[in-house]
């Protein structure tokens, strides 16, 4: 366990904390919840999350790399919706939606330390009645920890009034550091995705992926899929769509493979919304002066179907006063003995 000030936001310190074992070495900040480096050892180290070396980096970066998301993530329509018949505004900030929790969302938030030891960190964060126009002063928890060889992401939050909660992580993956992952394998075992709208919006209900480029039930390289002539995937300028799951989260949710490397998630929340970086363009350089290019990473959001609040009779984001919001999600990384992508 060790610890270090790394800098500075908004007049108050920043620590960037590493939790580890013999498998993991796994480095986290209290600005934004921030997973900057995510290291296997038995791989000579190698980092599979995109990252910056410092906070300043992390400020001005846009692409919520490596944050916690929050209050909601993902899209909003029109930025609005309703509780108890009371409709509550949201900043539009992006095109005629809300995104990621509005203009300061939890990745702008500077959390407490609550706890840290060896292998776990616990972070806090109060979230004000009102602020980014979410009703209800809302707690939130969140650890990180490593247990063996997975990346444990638990995340618990409870508020005084009704309001809606969807928590995420935004880590940007690349399991061989360097490239684009179109080389990478995939399998995500889900029958269902959400289709977009021109504006990027999950619409609802989802549709089935048999006979689409979206079906990764059996393992596919996604050079071989992301291009392929799909109004859906012309509208995302790629993958950038939320697949439903069981919500079991002993039931493998998705396998990403690379270079004798495996990461598979699994969770507890019905659904993960799968981006492959179609909007990162190099501008900004991140950790070992990597370029932060198109399609150099992609991120599996674990998170409940995005806007449910407005297409759902019984949206599972909704959370009630005084009751608890507590999920899960796991990251398991495993050598498999062949370089897959070969």
């Amino acid at each position: 366990m060790t610890q270090k000030i790394w800098g500075e936001a908004e007049g108050q310190p920043v620590i960037l904390a590493t939790v580890e074992n013999v498998f993991l070495r796994v480095k986290v900040s209290n600005y934004g919840a921030i997973i900057q480096s995510i290291q296997l050892k038995q791989f000579h180290d190698r980092d599979v999350v995109l990252g910056y070396d410092t906070v300043e980096e992390y400020a001005n970066d846009d692409k919520y790399i490596g944050t916690l998301i929050g209050r909601t993530a993902n899209r909003i329509g029109q930025g609005t919706f309703k509780i108890n018949g009371k409709t509550y505004q949201l900043a539009l900030n992006n095109g005629p939606n809300n995104l990621h929790g509005g203009l300061s969302g939890f990745n702008r938030k500077i959390w407490t330390i609550e706890s840290l030891n060896t292998t776990k960190i616990t972070l806090r964060l109060v979230s004000p009645d009102c602020e980014e126009g979410y009703p209800g002063n809302l707690i939130v928890h969140f650890s990180v920890s490593v247990d063996n060889n997975r990346v444990v992401l638990s995340y618990q939050a409870v508020s005084d009034q009704d309001t809606i909660v969807n928590l995420s992580h935004h880590s940007y993956f690349n399991l061989h550091e360097d490239g684009t992952i179109v080389d990478h394998q995939l399998e995500i075992f889900s029958k269902l995705f959400a289709p977009i709208d021109e504006f990027g919006l999950s619409l609802s209900p989802p549709v089935s992926v048999t006979e689409t480029p979206f079906d990764f039930n059996v393992k596919a390289k996604i050079a071989d899929r992301i291009d392929q002539p799909h109004e859906q995937l012309r509208l995302g300028k790629g993958f950038d769509h939320h697949y439903v799951h069981s919500a079991d989260i002993t039931h493998r949710l998705c396998r990403l493979s690379y270079d004798r490397i495996a990461m598979s998630v699994y969770t507890d929340l019905p659904g993960m919304h799968f981006y492959t970086g179609n909007y990162l363009d190099g501008k900004q350089v991140g950790k070992k002066q990597a370029s932060h290019g198109w399609r150099t990473a992609c991120c599996f959001e674990t998170q409940f179907y995005p806007d449910s609040i407005n297409n759902h009779e019984r949206p599972d984001c909704l959370l009630l006063k005084e009751t608890t919001y507590a999920q899960t999600t796991i990251f398991q990384f495993d050598l498999t003995g062949t370089g897959e992508s070969k």
